[in-house]
């Protein structure tokens, strides 16, 4: 059982189907569009706005740097908020590696092709108007199932990055220009290369893309010096700050929701 569970997981149900079949290449294709669509709509389940609405009844992207994703949720909400959001980000990443694997084969760059769907998903979600998170932390985890290896090297640069300058921005950004240059010559660059490393190489330069483009404003901010830095204590709340001061904020949110429930109960 587990032979054919590796087998179908390498080498995907879809290709061993349309191995034997006449319409090899619509079933391929239809396999591709499928993968897709599955990872997108995997990835479009943003979790900083599901849990900001679900948690504080508001909109993460109406506060701090407004953007959906966990460093944001981490100084708007504080630690809990914002370790729930990377987990949530990290699954759907994930899953949507493994289906993709079983249904193209990882061989074939099936994990790399849900992947940067999935990583579309989180940055332009179907269910909250296209404007979601920059994509660093499902990236990551994509990177971590389809090739632990890369994912070390990727994880070590941001965290060297980030210990050095304290800017989280910059050590996304560098993880990941460096990503697909990493998947070439792993992949490509040997004397046996995968037989989805190209596929896998230009999913790779896709979602580098993507997650650079998303952090253009963080650029702009450290170019002109005013990228605020990542702060690995928690921050003092300052009185009348509420929306500027993460913790201060979380406390708001938290009082404003305990009051609304205390309403709808007593109604």
């Amino acid at each position: 059982m587990l032979e054919y569970l590796a087998n179908t997981y390498t080498n995907g149900i879809i290709r061993t189907v349309a191995a034997g079949s006449t319409i090899s290449v619509p079933f391929l294709v239809a396999g591709i569009v499928l993968t897709a669509l599955v990872a997108y709509m995997l990835g479009s389940f943003n979790f900083a706005l599901i849990l900001s609405k679900k948690m504080y009844d508001e909109d993460i992207r109406e506060y701090g740097s407004k953007n959906a994703g966990t460093t944001n949720m981490m100084r708007t909400y504080g630690k809990k908020a914002a370790l729930f959001t990377i987990l949530g980000d990290i699954g759907k990443g994930i899953a949507s590696v493994i289906v993709g694997s079983f249904l193209l084969g990882a061989a074939f760059g099936g994990g790399y092709v849900a992947g940067v769907f999935c990583v579309i998903g989180h940055v332009f979600p179907l269910f909250y108007g296209f404007k979601g998170g920059k994509g660093v932390a499902t990236a990551a985890a994509v990177i971590l199932v389809c090739d632990p290896l890369v994912f070390l090297v990727v994880l070590g640069v941001f965290i060297l990055s980030v210990v050095l300058t304290r800017f989280v921005s910059l050590g996304s950004c560098l993880a990941a220009a460096l990503f697909p240059f990493l998947t070439y010559y792993h992949l490509l660059a040997t004397d046996n290369p995968l037989p989805g490393g190209a596929i896998a190489f230009q999913s790779a330069f896709v979602m580098a893309i993507l997650v650079i483009c998303k952090h253009h404003a963080n650029l702009k901010r450290l170019a002109n010096g005013t990228e605020s830095k990542f702060s690995f204590k928690k921050s003092k709340p300052e009185k009348g700050n509420a929306g500027e001061n993460g913790d201060c904020h979380s406390y708001t949110a938290k009082k404003k929701k305990k009051n609304q429930k205390f309403t709808a109960k007593k109604k």
